[in-house]
């Protein structure tokens, strides 16, 4: 027998929606908790740390040619492209696999001279929060938590544009 198939009603998407963003270049933000919480499993089986960062870059649009430019250094400074994100409007998140806190620190502070140098416009604003799983068995939930404290604390310092949470 042959069967009919309803093929001319499937319409496709009106947008095409896939890992990453067609206009940062980076992961979606959708898929931020579930890939978080794989890589904090992986890392509590194989005894290695990792660390989350947050870039905030308030005032700066994700259609910019800047932000495409932040955008693809950060993509070089981290391990792997699945492992940076789109976060909220004005952020972006970044895993970084086998770093402690105190080495993360020194990254970000190598992150925040290039994006500051990057920005050229000395109303623009750069903050990095950063929190770590630190061997502990920690959710996702609990260390976006922490590193989106770490960025609200950095925003609040005059002095101190990159904040880290040590548990």
């Amino acid at each position: 027998k042959t069967i009919e198939l309803p093929v001319d009603n499937i319409q496709p998407t009106s947008q095409p929606y896939g890992l990453y963003s067609q206009t940062t270049g980076l992961v979606c933000q959708e898929y931020l908790i579930q890939r978080l919480n794989d890589e904090i499993n992986r890392a509590t089986a194989s005894e290695i740390d990792l660390s989350l960062f947050i870039i905030k870059l308030p005032e700066i649009d994700r259609n910019s040619e800047v932000m495409k430019n932040i955008c693809n250094y950060l993509v070089n400074e981290f391990q792997f492209k699945d492992l940076i994100f789109e976060y909220n409007n004005d952020s972006i998140l970044g895993i970084k696999l086998s770093m402690e806190i105190d080495e993360a620190l020194i990254f970000a502070d190598k992150l925040y001279c290039e994006i500051i140098s990057m920005l050229k416009n000395e109303n623009r604003k750069c903050y990095i929060g950063i929190s770590s799983r630190t061997v502990r068995m920690i959710s996702a939930e609990r260390l976006l938590k922490e590193t989106d404290e770490a960025v609200k604390h950095a925003m609040e310092d005059q002095d101190s544009p990159i904040v880290a949470f040590r548990a």
